[in-house]
């Protein structure tokens, strides 16, 4: 069934909106399990999805399968081992997002052909497509709210981290820029690619 760009356009809406927030849920309730008592207090542990909406970053999921939802408060203060604490934290949700997307494609392949399969299908396409992306730009990409950006303060000096932090906003323009010209999606898009391929062999 072929069907026009706006209708395929419909599927990636809940698959945009989903991905993102997954990723900052996982991350929350991680950072709580180790002992984090940020994410309740900010409201944060919770299932209602809203509060974990970012409208820049769904525009850009939208457009490049590459965005964020709103980043869970969070506070490596309160972890035992505040270096391991961060990494489980930036890592677990990069791992649930990359194996609901590699369960999503994988699926595909064992649904039924009939209509309401033919729709389930579409949207677990866009939803592998966007949790893959989602996972990559987390680990590689070292700009908040980027979880890489977490992981990379934990292995500099204090001194670039100041200098991270000083020039965070400048940073996040120049990756929004790099995202809408096609770099940051040059390099995710393959990777994604191959995750897919492989998985849908």
């Amino acid at each position: 069934m072929n069907l026009p760009p706006i209708n395929q356009f419909l599927y990636l809406i809940p698959a945009a909106f989903l991905a993102p927030i997954i990723h900052e849920w996982v991350r929350a309730r991680v950072s709580a399990a180790l002992g984090d008592t940020m994410p309740f207090n900010r409201g944060f542990i919770t299932w209602n999805p809203l509060k974990f909406f970012e409208p820049i970053g769904f525009v850009l999921t939208m457009a490049f399968h590459i965005g964020w939802a709103r980043p869970a408060t969070t506070s490596n203060m309160y972890y035992k081992d505040r270096r391991a604490g961060t990494i489980i934290t930036c890592v677990a949700p990069v791992v649930v997002n990359l194996l609901l997307g590699m369960v999503a494609a994988f699926a595909i392949n064992f649904i039924p052909l009939t209509q309401v399969g033919f729709h389930a299908s579409m949207f677990l396409a866009r939803f592998a497509q966007v949790s893959i992306s989602i996972a990559i730009v987390n680990l590689i990409i070292p700009v908040y709210p980027f979880g890489a950006n977490a992981l990379l303060k934990m292995f500099v000096s204090p001194e670039v981290v100041a200098r991270m932090n000083h020039y965070e906003k400048p940073m996040q323009i120049l990756m929004m820029i790099m995202i809408a010209i096609q770099i940051i999606p040059g390099i995710v898009n393959p990777i994604r690619g191959i995750i897919l391929g492989l998985v849908m062999m």
